[in-house]
């Protein structure tokens, strides 16, 4: 694939946007990702296609990964390794699913998260999410806002929104501070009793 534009397309179980399960219904796991692939297969750039965990419903995407495995511009995947998959989400336009990576990691890339369904909701989220349901028109429209400049530039301001990745280092120098004494072992009771 070398250096072309790609989007990562990363999809677990679905849960359609009525909050309706669907780790009972493979065929709702299967149309959703459908709707996903059909709106890719008319894009131009790369899709790397990465199957999913064992969740519920998996083998709905499964079926509907292997329907489009050997069209033009799909390359799938049934496993990566972590750090590969760091690597793409370094070079990737746009990942396109309802993986939690969308949520944890992506903002860090500054990449755009096409989170389609809700198996995600609940979820604090940075300024990359566009959240679609599970048609293809809802997720054509989450594709075209990622070239949108404002958007971008909102991503590159924003990218850190879980910490920096050195909370362990300020928690170290917080408790190398602490006195290590009889007093850190006496327990205290902290609350109010006219609170409980």
């Amino acid at each position: 694939m070398g250096r072309q534009p790609f989007t990562l397309v990363n999809d677990c179980d679905f849960q359609t946007g009525s909050n309706e399960y669907s780790g009972d219904r493979p065929e709702r796991s299967y149309e959703d990702t459908v709707a996903i692939l059909s709106v890719m297969a008319g894009r131009e750039e790369h899709k790397v296609v990465i199957y999913p965990c064992s969740d519920p419903g998996y083998s709905g995407v499964i079926k509907a990964i292997a329907e489009f495995e050997g069209h033009r511009g799909f390359h799938v995947y049934k496993n990566i390794e972590s750090e590969t998959f760091l690597g793409l989400l370094r070079g990737a336009k746009a990942l396109v699913g309802n993986s939690s990576a969308g949520i944890i990691e992506a903002p860090y890339f500054a990449l755009p998260f096409i989170n389609v369904g809700s198996r995600q909701d609940g979820r604090e989220t940075a300024d990359n999410v566009i959240q679609c349901d599970g048609t293809a028109t809802s997720i054509a429209a989450g594709l075209a806002k990622i070239s949108d400049q404002p958007f971008r530039e909102g991503l590159a301001a924003n990218n850190q929104p879980f910490g920096d990745g050195f909370a362990s280092e300020r928690i170290f120098e917080v408790l190398k501070a602490v006195p290590v004494d009889a007093a850190l072992f006496r327990k205290r009771i902290t609350y109010c009793a006219g609170a409980l």
